[in-house]
């Protein structure tokens, strides 16, 4: 009787830790659509103009979404989607940590970005949100995760997710630029001040924010005690600078990077715990 409470305390905490809520985003892998478009979103489609469509190229299922500009009467028009019935939001009930998806990206001109952001309210006030531009073409599906920052301890009641491509210009020039998205899904914020919470894995998260100016986070999560190193490199890989460089036990770290005496441009930062290693990229925007 004991041993079978504690397998049920066990499964509970691990539930609560570590499970990824992919169905509370409405039609989440793009699979269900009424023409041109998807269920439970609102597009920025009219009579005569589309800009989403059904994508037969997905990462999973039949379908992934595609957005795509277009130039009318020489003014470029963002392709835009909302979730939710109404593109307002959602409802939810937990507090998420990140929101992550699959993306391909193609565009026409260099100043052509995806843009993606969440937000999480309770009742008409904002209490968390991620944003995140991205520059860099992809020919094939890109796995990407935003980091939610919130700015108190309440549970939020309603998400909100926009996805456009769109130019920083406007150019007309951006028109035939698009993206095709999957598979999106949130995982729940884990307590991190709980020090029974188990760490089973290495990650290197995705700065937020990014594109920044001139600071940004970034956070990781080693699994066991080991030798830390956090390094920055510009484009060409060259080290601009040392973030971390000592043991560090198992958890989950964040550190900030300035970054106010280096130009513009992409630049990459490496975790390396033991053999585990992982490169991403950033962008300083100034």
């Amino acid at each position: 009787m004991k041993t079978n409470l504690l397998l049920a305390k066990i499964f509970l905490v691990a539930l609560l830790f570590v499970q990824t809520v992919a169905a509370q985003i409405p039609n989440e892998g793009f699979e269900q659509w009424s023409g041109n478009n998807p269920a439970n979103w609102i597009s920025g489609n009219a009579e005569g103009f589309i800009f989403v469509t059904p994508s037969v190229n997905p990462l999973s299922g039949q379908f992934a979404a595609r957005l795509e500009t277009k130039a009318i009467m020489n003014n470029l028009v963002p392709a835009v989607l909302s979730a939710g019935d109404e593109g307002e939001g959602f409802p939810v009930s937990q507090r998420h940590g990140q929101l992550s998806f699959y993306y391909k990206f193609s565009k026409t001109v260099s100043t052509a970005y995806l843009y993606v952001s969440v937000g999480f309210e309770k009742g008409e006030d904002g209490i968390g949100a991620g944003v995140l531009a991205i520059n860099a073409p992809a020919d094939s599906y890109t796995p990407v995760t935003i980091p939610v920052t919130y700015i108190n301890e309440e549970i939020p009641d309603l998400a909100v997710i926009l996805i456009q491509v769109t130019d920083q210009n406007l150019n007309p020039a951006a028109s035939g630029s698009y993206a095709e998205i999957d598979d999106l899904s949130f995982s729940i914020l884990t307590d991190v001040n709980d020090e029974n919470a188990v760490v089973n894995s290495f990650v290197l998260e995705q700065n937020y924010p990014n594109p920044f100016n001139p600071s940004t986070r970034i956070g990781y999560q080693i699994a066991k005690d080991d030798f830390v190193t956090l390094k920055v490199y510009d484009i060409i890989g060259n080290e601009v600078a040392t973030l971390v460089n000592s043991q560090q036990p198992a958890g989950k770290y964040s550190v900030d990077f300035n970054a106010a005496k280096l130009p513009s441009g992409i630049y990459l930062y490496r975790l390396q715990a033991g053999n585990y290693i992982q490169t991403r990229k950033m962008t300083l925007v100034k």
